[in-house]
């Protein structure tokens, strides 16, 4: 995952030298946003793993814990990951 979070900090770099309204910005802004997106179902994925985990360990999970988290699944910090 370090390595996707670096790479993405390359191509937002790389972004923000293009020129606005050019062709190739508009394909560095593709690149960029599929590197992003596949970070974000990482980290979406790793949640779910863990529920499922805790699910599957406890046998009961409390459903509005699960969806409350689920939510704010961007603000779990770096390191959890």
């Amino acid at each position: 995952m370090k390595n996707i979070e670096k790479r993405i900090k390359r191509l937002q770099r790389q972004l923000s030298i293009k020129q606005k309204g050019r062709r190739t910005m508009k394909k560095q802004r593709i690149k960029f946003q599929r590197k992003y997106r596949k970070l974000r179902n990482m980290r979406e994925d790793f949640i779910d793993k863990v529920f499922t985990a805790i699910a599957r360990q406890y046998d009961t999970i409390f459903p509005y814990l699960q969806t409350k988290t689920k939510m704010e699944g961007r603000k779990i910090p770096k390191e959890h990951y």
